[in-house]
């Protein structure tokens, strides 16, 4: 029997500075997960990304590279894992915490499926 262990390394992020995910990147968690050779790993990152202090200056360029950036990370592993990119769940209102409902309900599920198809191919998608 194949043994399976599953790690969550997500720490709970608010209004990260700079571009998106980046408080994640080079994190004791990033760099656990990717020591730990993953088989599989699921991403979902933008419901803190779709702020009101992170959408703002080219928001979404700037989610596309970051995001593309977390991918390459473990796009670089040998061996390669499978990854699958998860989009966010709804936000109803009335919101919380400066969440912006027009971005997580409308384009970050669309931006978060155009990742998918660049960084992994249009099965993943």
């Amino acid at each position: 029997a194949k043994h399976a262990s599953l790690l969550t390394l997500a720490p709970s992020r608010q209004c990260p500075p700079n571009e998106p995910g980046q408080l994640y990147r080079g994190s004791s968690e990033h760099k656990a997960a990717l020591a730990s050779k993953p088989d599989v790993v699921t991403i979902m990152f933008g419901i803190n990304d779709a702020k009101d202090c992170n959408w703002i200056d080219n928001p979404e360029s700037r989610f596309k590279q970051a995001y593309g950036q977390l991918i390459d990370d473990f796009l670089s592993l040998d061996p390669q894992p499978k990854i699958y990119l998860l989009t966010t769940q709804p936000l109803y209102p009335p919101g919380c915490c400066g969440m912006k409902k027009d971005v997580i309900n409308g384009p970050l599920q669309s931006i978060i499926r155009d990742i998918a198809r660049e960084k992994l191919g249009s099965e993943n998608a």
